[in-house]
């Protein structure tokens, strides 16, 4: 049962770091195109950033995955965690 939770609770930190990342990005444009768009040059429709957007959903995944960031943290000493 504890490795079930364990397991649903790993996946759910997954999504929401996910959605979190993806929810940024719009957030950024928002602000960027909102705010500073009278001081640098204009940027492109939001669509055409998507694939960035996915790509870097797919690096985030690929890079938590190799530095083992959603590994279980109890059994590590608190300077690997820190590091």
């Amino acid at each position: 049962m504890l490795k079930g939770q364990a397991r649903a609770v790993a996946v759910g930190l997954r999504l929401m770091d996910l959605a979190l990342l993806a929810l940024a990005f719009p957030i950024a444009y928002a602000v960027r195109d909102g705010f500073l768009s009278t001081s640098l040059p204009g940027l492109y429709p939001i669509a055409r950033y998507w694939p960035t957007v996915v790509l870097s959903l797919l690096i985030w995944l690929g890079t938590a995955s190799i530095s083992r960031v959603y590994d279980v943290y109890r059994t590590r000493s608190i300077t690997s965690e820190v590091l």
